[in-house]
């Protein structure tokens, strides 16, 4: 039995929370600084889950400037150690995707490192790998791209591009075509590829 447990949109109030949550599982999440947090509640973008009255939980995700239509994407979720496996990250993914669909995204995208566990709750959540992003460095791990499909779009299922005006690099930066040996690349393979890649992470 879940006791009063729903997702709320987090305000500036929670940026104690999320940040300490963030830090704590900063080598499975990456590291966003408080001043970029700061921002992302702002603008409406992380979803916090309560558990029995305290914060148990959050999600972050960023929304396409442009809808209807586009791919939102899941920067970082977290759920604290002592209210893992109650459903609380599932019930996050569940209140983005229903806010998602009715704002007429075509999909949802996460990308997770090779080395993250977190592979298995996508799959499980409905998300399917589209394809994988080689790393500019050699200390950069590659990561799987996954997609939640919400339209009958082509869009919600092809794999990130290689050739857009600017491209995605390291640490969220992006950079110009020009500097595209600077940036991620993204190819299809296999499934059976991809689970040999998280097995030997």
């Amino acid at each position: 039995m879940h006791h009063h447990r729903r997702p709320r949109t987090a305000t500036a109030a929670d940026l104690k929370f999320v940040d300490h949550l963030q830090r704590r599982y900063s080598n499975q999440l990456g590291h966003l600084t408080t001043s970029a947090l700061a921002q992302h509640l702002a603008a409406g973008h992380v979803t916090l889950i309560n558990e029995r009255g305290q914060e148990a939980g959050y999600l972050l995700a960023r929304r396409p400037t442009r809808t209807p239509g586009g791919i939102g994407t899941i920067v970082q979720t977290a759920v604290l150690l002592d209210a893992r496996r109650r459903s609380n990250a599932t019930a996050l993914i569940a209140d983005l995707t229903r806010t998602a669909r009715a704002a007429g995204l075509d999909a949802l995208q996460a990308t997770v490192r090779t080395d993250v566990q977190a592979h298995d709750f996508f799959r499980a959540c409905g998300f399917h790998p589209v394809a994988v992003r080689t790393a500019p460095t050699a200390r950069s791990r590659p990561a799987i791209v996954y997609r939640l499909a919400l339209s009958a779009s082509p869009i919600a299922t092809a794999p990130p591009r290689n050739d857009g005006p600017r491209l995605l690099g390291p640490g969220g930066r992006f950079v110009a075509r020009a500097d595209a040996a600077n940036a991620y690349r993204y190819v299809m393979i296999t499934q059976a590829e991809i689970d040999a890649l998280i097995a030997a992470a």
